[in-house]
């Protein structure tokens, strides 16, 4: 019988593909968002964002998933709270109605933080840079 050289995944926590990055909770409204949802993902045994798309049912796509927990554009409500319900409703057992109050009210903090930066950076004159 021959063995394998490769590693191998039998429910070890290992895993393939790229290692993610954690966006800065202090980078702006949506990094927070992002940062909330990486402690989510922590706290619900972090399954990887393809278990999350397929074996835990969210009804959005593993790419979609992994690009809302980047934290460099705000993804719509729809991908967040498929995010959220997935880990805290169907895999920590949660409350779904206070679940969905809760994240709402932060996916729309991180909206209107965004709405804010963004009209703040048009009336902004541009600065020359510094010598």
């Amino acid at each position: 019988m021959a063995e394998s050289s490769g590693p191998q995944d039998e429910g070890t926590g290992s895993r393939r593909g790229r290692r993610a990055i954690r966006p800065d909770p202090g980078a702006g409204p949506v990094a927070l968002l992002a940062h909330r949802l990486w402690e989510l993902k922590s706290e619900a045994g972090d399954p990887s964002f393809a278990d999350m798309a397929t074996r835990l049912g969210a009804a959005a796509s593993k790419s979609s998933l992994a690009a809302a927990a980047r934290g460099s554009t705000l993804p719509s409500w729809e991908t967040t709270w498929e995010f959220v319900r997935v880990l805290a409703v169907h895999r920590l057992g949660r409350d779904p109605e206070q679940v969905r109050r809760e994240w709402r009210g932060l996916w729309e903090q991180a909206q209107a933080g965004e709405t804010a930066s963004a009209t703040a950076e048009a009336r902004m004159p541009d600065q020359p840079e510094p010598p």
